[in-house]
Order: structure tokens, then C-alpha cells, then sequence
């Protein structure tokens, strides 16, 4: 537990001040996915990620098992898409002129902060071939498994 709830605090009542005057009015108006979305802006981002995750599997008639998070430093083609911002990478570097993720020097910071990203399910099933567009313009030709990278998503940085 924190030694004092004011940073908490503080931190609540940011968000809940930035889901009512942001999110509430981008949802009144059904464009909440029209905009980028800061995953810390949220109590709870996972629960956003699943919503996404119910909506493209009601929209595309897939089961929401079936489907996985695809990601993209370019826009993606696909419906229910979303920009997202205000991520970071630990331990590397993004290059944002190759796309490409580079390994950081000794006295780099330890977070370095990404460009916005673009964000959606696809099915866990699909081929490189069957994935949305998602190729950088500054990317290399090609992409596929040389420009695709796993990594875990964490929710806060603590």
C-alpha cells in the first residue's frame, strides 16, 4: 500500500475527469475509435481492450477467443481499429524512420516513449498474408516475420 493516498488520489480524479470531458462526449457521439486513446487515461485499459476485442468478434462473426492483438506503427485497414498513445518501450529503442526496434546504450533512458500505434483484433489463425495492411511507409519492403516482435503489454509502470 502507498505510504500516502494523495498521489492515488490525484491520479483518480485526473482520470475520472478525463473520462467524463474526453471519452463520455467521443462516446455520446460514437467516435471513440476516430481519435487516438491513451491506454493510461483508464481505471481499467484491459477492460477497453477487451471491449475492442467483443466488438470486432461480434462484427466479424469470430469467436473473441479466437481472436489476437495485432499492432501496427502504420495505420491499420481493418474495422474496429484504434490509435494508440502515450506507450512506452523498456530497455530498447524504437527508430521511427526504419520502424524497427534498436537496442539502447548503457546511459539511455530505461523507458523511451513510442509514436502512437495502431491497434486491433485479428484472428489468431490469419496468415501474414490474410493480416490488415499495416506496413509503415518508411518500413522495409516485405515485413512480415523480420518486423514482427512479441512482447508483453503491462498495465501501469510499477
Amino acid at each position: 500500500a502507498p505510504s500516502s493516498p494523495i498521489p492515488f488520489l490525484n491520479e483518480l480524479a485526473r482520470k475520472a475527469h478525463l473520462l467524463k470531458s474526453v471519452y463520455s462526449p467521443r462516446a455520446t457521439e460514437g467516435s471513440i475509435l476516430r481519435q487516438p486513446v491513451n491506454l493510461a487515461d483508464f481505471l481499467h485499459p484491459e477492460v477497453f481492450l477487451n471491449a475492442l476485442r467483443q466488438q470486432t468478434a461480434r462484427l466479424s462473426g469470430q469467436a473473441v477467443d479466437s481472436l489476437r492483438l495485432f499492432t501496427s506503427f502504420g495505420p491499420l485497414s481493418m474495422q474496429g481499429a484504434v490509435s494508440v498513445e502515450g506507450l512506452y518501450l523498456e530497455g530498447c529503442s524504437f527508430n521511427p524512420s526504419s520502424a524497427l526496434l534498436e537496442s539502447s546504450s548503457r546511459d539511455a533512458p530505461q523507458l523511451t516513449r513510442l509514436p502512437p500505434l495502431s491497434m486491433g483484433w485479428v484472428p489468431a489463425s490469419s496468415s501474414a498474408d490474410e493480416r490488415p495492411s499495416s506496413r509503415p511507409p518508411s518500413a522495409p519492403p516485405g515485413g512480415g516475420a523480420k518486423t514482427t516482435v512479441s512482447m508483453p503489454v503491462y498495465v501501469s509502470l510499477s
